[in-house]
């Protein structure tokens, strides 16, 4: 009888366990970063983020591409760069575990504004391993997100943007500090107060 009891406490928590996604910390994210905006060129960004833990802390590398912008004054280049940060995994997500967000409210965030003028944003994606298997987790960062000052960031969106604020500490800037367009866009979004003020804007480029 008490063997029995004990098989059939271990498949419930199997079960809840499958039913609340209740895995363990990641020990390593991949992160690809997709930066892109109106104004350039260069246009697009891309960058490959891998971070690992290293002692009591995290160790973060960086591939940053920039494809060519005029053949003859802007070629591609390619960066590399690594750092350090003094936190755990835990730390730097903020005790947010990535295998635990429901895809449902990553499905939601993404397709939150579809029919939205867009001269900019981010997309991102995370990669890690939950239960032995591959998780890849999209979210899309608008230009709203980045320069209103009340854009309305969902909470997952949001949680992404402060991971990657960090690595940027660790690391130096990304696509979007490269871009040096952060003034000019803030300005002319803040004045674009409607859709037709959007549409003007996105012509005038």
């Amino acid at each position: 009888m008490r063997v029995g009891c004990f098989w059939l406490l271990l498949i419930l928590s199997s079960i809840s366990k499958a039913q609340t996604g209740q895995f363990g910390m990641p020990e390593q994210l991949i992160i690809a970063r997709h930066t892109f905006f109106d104004v350039g060129p260069p246009f697009d960004y891309y960058e490959v983020i891998q971070v690992t833990t290293e002692g009591t802390g995290l160790l973060v590398q960086r591939a940053l591409v920039t494809p060519p912008g005029d053949v003859c004054f802007q070629p591609a280049k390619l960066e590399l760069s690594s750092g350090t940060l003094p936190q755990t995994m835990k730390g730097l997500l903020a005790s947010r575990n990535p295998c635990a967000i429901p895809a449902k409210e990553l499905h939601k965030e993404r397709a939150r504004c579809k029919k939205c003028s867009t001269f900019g944003g981010v997309d991102v994606t995370m990669e890690v391993t939950c239960g032995g298997k591959d998780r890849q987790i999209r979210m899309n960062i608008l230009d709203r997100d980045l320069f209103d000052s009340s854009p309305g960031t969902p909470k997952n969106t949001s949680w992404s943007m402060a991971v990657l604020a960090k690595l940027d500490q660790a690391l130096g800037p990304g696509g979007y500090g490269k871009a040096d367009i952060s003034n000019r866009f803030r300005r002319t979004l803040y004045a674009a107060s409607d859709s037709a003020h959007r549409t003007d804007f996105k012509r005038g480029f």
